[in-house]
C-alpha cells in the first residue's frame, strides 16, 4: 500500500497498528496514525475499476473511497474477512506480494486482535 507521500506499506509490517472505527450502516474507516496524522485506506482517485490501487491517504470528502465493509468468512476451520469499499458492489481488497488492489476476486484476510 502507498500513503499520500509514496511510502510503501504492508499488512505484515509489525510496526504498523491499524485502527478500525465504525462509520455508519455497518461500514468502517480503517487507518493508521503517524506523527499525529491519520492515513486511511483509500481507493485511489475513487475509481471503481479492476486492479485500482488501495493507498493510504489523509481524510477526503470522498468518504465512499475511504469507507469499508468487513465481511466475515468461515470455512469451518479458519475465520477470514473480506474488505469491500462502500463505492463498489463487485470488488474488494486483494493483497499480493507487491501491492494492494481493488479486484473482483478479493483475498480473504486474517486479522489479529491486539487490544
Amino acid at each position: 500500500m502507498k500513503d499520500g507521500g509514496g511510502t510503501t506499506l504492508s499488512f505484515a509490517n509489525t510496526g504498523t497498528i491499524w485502527s478500525i472505527k465504525h462509520y455508519a450502516d455497518n461500514y468502517y474507516k480503517i487507518y493508521t496514525e503517524r506523527s499525529g496524522v491519520k492515513f486511511y485506506f483509500d481507493v485511489q482517485n475513487a475509481y471503481d475499476i479492476e486492479n485500482n490501487s488501495i493507498i493510504l491517504y489523509t481524510a477526503t470528502s470522498y468518504t465512499d473511497a475511504q469507507t469499508w465493509k468487513i465481511l466475515h468468512q468461515s470455512d469451518g476451520t479458519n475465520d477470514t474477512y473480506l474488505i469491500v469499499p462502500r463505492l463498489s458492489l463487485t470488488r474488494g481488497i486483494t493483497k499480493d506480494n507487491t501491492s494492494t488492489k481493488l479486484t473482483a476476486s478479493p483475498t480473504p484476510l486474517i486479522f489479529e486482535r491486539l487490544v
